[in-house]
């Protein structure tokens, strides 16, 4: 069954239903909470792809018993077996590049002689890499008490938990760097004499 090229949204659905049945805001909920550090998906992707999924008979969808919130019945989906062969066969292709687009980097190399703006820039990034590192700690508590019950499932969020913690750690490190480089060059800039300086 032929998914849109570049289109992952699908694949991540799928990949979440294979774990257990789940209704749309369980499957937002799971994503947020358990893989929202490398992998974000808005509800207005992924209700369009639930229902192309359920279209083409990957996912099948019934009212969940006992009734959701206000009295309705939920919807929950369910993987089927030809949605499990669409992932597998995803699952086996290659890894597709991802587009080089970081608009720190681009506005720290466009920014003006006065280094201020940049490190400020710098400053809210590491700290947004702080939040993070401090994020994913909490996760790793959670996953302590998780490994006792399914321990293969908790290796896996453990290997890409420790690619975020790695992430933010190198990012944290590259940020002092680069805050020491801008703030260098400008205590050398006001040093030089003017007629240097133009």
């Amino acid at each position: 069954m032929t998914i849109r090229p570049n289109t992952r949204t699908p694949f991540a659905i799928l990949g979440v239903l294979a774990m257990r049945p789940m209704s749309g805001a369980e499957i937002c909920r799971w994503l947020d909470e358990r893989i929202g550090n490398f992998w974000r998906e808005s509800p207005g992707q992924l209700y369009p792809a639930l229902t192309e999924l359920t279209t083409r008979k990957l996912v099948r969808s019934a009212p969940r018993v006992p009734l959701g919130a206000r009295g309705r019945p939920a919807t929950e989906f369910t993987i089927t077996a030809a949605g499990r062969v669409a992932l597998r066969r995803w699952l086996e292709s290659p890894v597709a590049s991802e587009p080089r687009r970081i608009e720190l980097l681009l506005k720290l190399f466009l920014a003006a002689e006065d280094p201020r703006q940049s490190l400020a820039h710098l400053a809210r990034f590491r700290a947004e890499q702080l939040e993070l590192l401090s994020h994913y700690a909490r996760i790793d508590e959670e996953l302590a008490h998780l490994a006792v019950e399914r321990p293969a499932e908790t290796a896996k969020f453990r290997v890409t938990l420790r690619y975020g913690v790695r992430v933010a750690e190198a990012l944290m490190a590259w940020t002092d760097e680069a805050a020491g480089v801008l703030t260098a060059g400008a205590v050398a800039e006001l040093a030089a004499p003017h007629a240097e300086r133009r």
